[in-house]
């Protein structure tokens, strides 16, 4: 008789799955998912044992086999993360005082910094004596200060992320920061930026008239830093900015706001969901970007560009940034076919790389996290004062 035909056979397998179930929840026992697979399997594996009907017991077998099924596929990418372990990145983490964090919820931005004045810390460690760290000061609206800053001159507004919050680097080592030095501090610079914001939050701090509560005319310029991954921003698809504005386009394919990317009951939803690694699996493949998602990327800009010269009479200055990605992650388009669409709508755009050779290189990165350093910034800041200094002639 074959092997497979042994009743003993089957009761070592079965013996075999139950010990890697147990096995399981123990490991990944915080996991909801796992542990309602591991339970389904148990009470699955019983009815079929004791069943004596064929119906039900055929019925018991199919769920038991379904059950079993995602129990091996959830194992497969288990093994797959183990055995190929993700780049390590240093530690990093930020915080106010002993136990306040950094930032905060918000209604319109998803997220923000919190009320000042109060000067928060960061710590990048690593190694066990390998410790970057530093200082963030606050302001009472939640943005970081610009040290030195001239607050009778004339205002000067930066907009974005991490690279113009100035994400592990200290106050006076911000892009703005320089800005405003190489402009000699005549200007009033204000930093308005925060870190994973893209230009959907520049777009909602104007149209929720938080600019005008910050900034009081008048305004000598405004710059935004962005590159063309931030329409994985303003699509949604950021993991810390599920909360954050979502645009549309309406009838008339006007840019519109249509309130966060997700509700709190969603994002519960996908809370349980994403603890299967084939549903994260299917979410991070659905996550497509397409030829008019890039579009909407732009008039959203575009938008912001042109509120900014409704409110204040000035434009939007444009640092972009290259993109190591290639054009089929976006739809067919580059780098220049961005410029040259925010150009074709009158925005003013520098670019990063006349001033940048490699802006990964270990002289414009800081070790261990890949954020532009001091050096890149002050480079940069070259770009941007000296277009100033020429608007001024």
């Amino acid at each position: 008789m074959p092997f497979f035909l042994n009743s003993n056979f089957w009761k070592i397998l079965f013996s075999l799955v139950i010990g890697l179930c147990l096995y399981w929840p123990v490991r990944w026992w915080v996991n909801e998912y796992h542990v309602f697979l591991v339970v389904g399997v148990l009470i699955l594996g019983t009815f079929v044992k004791v069943q004596n009907k064929e119906n039900q017991r055929n019925a018991s077998m199919l769920f038991l086999s379904i059950f079993l099924m995602c129990v091996m596929i959830e194992y497969g990418f288990l093994m797959a993360e183990r055995f190929v372990p993700a780049p390590t990145m240093a530690d990093k983490k930020f915080t106010c005082g002993p136990s306040t964090p950094m930032g905060r919820s918000d209604a319109d931005l998803g997220y923000r910094g919190i009320s000042g004045p109060i000067v928060c810390s960061f710590e990048l460690r690593r190694g066990p004596h390998d410790i970057h760290q530093g200082t963030y000061t606050l302001d009472k609206h939640g943005f970081r200060v610009t040290p030195e800053t001239n607050p009778s001159g004339e205002n000067i507004v930066f907009f974005g992320g991490s690279n113009i919050v100035g994400e592990l680097v200290n106050d006076n080592e911000t892009l703005p920061y320089y800005v405003s030095e190489q402009l000699d501090h005549r200007y009033h610079v204000v930093n308005l930026g925060w870190s994973g914001w893209g230009p959907h939050q520049m777009l909602r701090l104007l149209e929720a008239g938080i600019v005008t509560r910050v900034v009081k005319k008048p305004l000598r310029g405004a710059v935004f830093k962005t590159a063309i991954w931030h329409t994985q921003r303003v699509l949604g698809y950021s993991p810390w900015d599920q909360e954050g504005p979502k645009y549309e386009r309406d009838v008339d394919g006007h840019v519109v706001y249509s309130g966060p990317f997700k509700t709190a009951r969603r994002l519960r939803i996908e809370k349980y969901m994403k603890q299967s690694y084939l549903i994260q699996w299917i979410f991070h493949r659905v996550q497509t970007i397409t030829a008019d998602d890039v579009e909407l990327y732009i008039d959203v800009i575009v938008r912001s560009s042109n509120l900014l010269q409704e409110q204040y009479g000035v434009p939007l200055t444009i640092l972009f940034l290259p993109s190591p990605d290639s054009p089929e992650h976006y739809g067919g388009y580059t780098d220049e076919l961005i410029i040259q669409r925010l150009r074709e709508a009158d925005l003013t755009v520098l670019e990063g790389s006349d001033v940048i050779n490699d802006y990964f290189s270990s002289e414009m990165s800081i070790e261990g996290d890949g954020h532009p350093s001091p050096a890149a910034y002050f480079l940069e800041s070259q770009l941007v004062a000296s277009f100033f200094q020429q608007q001024v002639k």
